[in-house]
């Protein structure tokens, strides 16, 4: 049911716009109350940018006044390799329910975090301990196309990012 749904195009080439005219022939898509189609996220979160990156600053430590979210220990679990990604063209491993961007080409320091993927949308929540800093991305009706297990739009964002600032 998912893929009836989507608001993908078919090319071979990552899409970061809203294409209306798949929009437009896609009557399925349309049927659907806009709310029903972001009700079913893989990981049950529904969050705005603003309070994820609350969360970005409970898990960096950013504001000295906040209570700790999680201990020290607890976080270094997240962020010890359990497995990898070995099919991926980005080399990429896995936590405790966090990925670990591992890749040079991507970033110079590892990135911690998740993306997510639902009916259209492609998001990521990754942070830079040496950095102490966090890129949330959010967006709806983007491509879904991967390099690797990486969003090839998770992946500029971080390139362009690490470009600029």
């Amino acid at each position: 049911v998912a893929l009836s749904i989507r608001i993908l195009n078919k090319s071979n080439t990552a899409n970061y716009c809203f294409d209306k005219n798949t929009y437009q022939k896609n009557q399925n898509y349309k049927a659907l109350p806009l709310e029903s189609q972001y009700l079913k996220a893989a990981g049950g979160v529904h969050c705005s940018a603003s309070n994820l990156l609350k969360l970005a600053k409970a898990l960096l430590r950013d504001n000295s006044e906040q209570k700790l979210l999680l201990s020290n220990n607890s976080m270094k679990l997240m962020q010890k390799i359990t497995s990898s990604y070995n099919s991926s063209s980005i080399r990429m491993h896995y936590g405790m329910g966090m990925q670990i961007i591992d890749d040079k080409r991507v970033c110079n320091t590892p990135l911690y975090g998740h993306e997510g993927f639902a009916y259209g949308s492609v998001n990521a929540f990754f942070y830079d301990i040496d950095k102490n800093k966090a890129i949330i991305q959010l967006n709806g009706g983007a491509r879904e196309w991967c390099n690797g297990k990486l969003a090839c739009l998770n992946q500029d964002i971080i390139k362009w990012y690490y470009n600029n600032y």
